[in-house]
């Protein structure tokens, strides 16, 4: 089960990265699909049902800050779905996580000479490194 799981999760992160690169905007449905995915994974057998509803906690406090100081500190889309990360990886390599989404981040941002890019794609690679090592 977990297995079609991580499979499913795949393939939309591809759906959303793919997105987007193309639009630099994320549906919607994706995002709650993405959410209710890993919800599902969390409480259903992975061992980081805590971390995810804690980072999940502290992804709505973030976000109701940037909302209320009207200053976007990092992307909705990007928040959630870091946060939301925390369900497919265990909570011992969430720090690695924090410092491969920034040091590859700041390697695309070197080679595409961009001040902004989609930062989703950068978010699944390193969680996918960070799975399969």
């Amino acid at each position: 089960m977990l297995t079609g799981l991580f499979c499913l999760g795949a393939l939309l992160a591809l759906y959303l990265s793919w997105q987007d690169w193309r639009t630099q905007s994320i549906p919607l449905w994706g995002l709650l699909a993405w959410v209710a995915l890993c919800a599902f994974s969390a409480f259903y057998g992975t061992p980081s049902c805590m971390a995810f509803s804690l980072l999940f906690g502290v992804s709505i406090c973030l976000a109701v800050y940037q909302y209320l100081r009207k200053q976007e500190l990092i992307g909705l889309a990007d928040l959630i779905v870091l946060t939301s990360l925390s369900a497919w990886i265990d909570v011992s390599k969430l720090p690695a996580l924090f410092l491969l989404c920034g040091t590859l981040g700041i390697l695309a941002t070197v080679v595409l000479k961009n001040k902004r890019f989609p930062f989703l794609s950068v978010l699944f690679l390193a969680a996918a490194i960070l799975t399969l090592f």
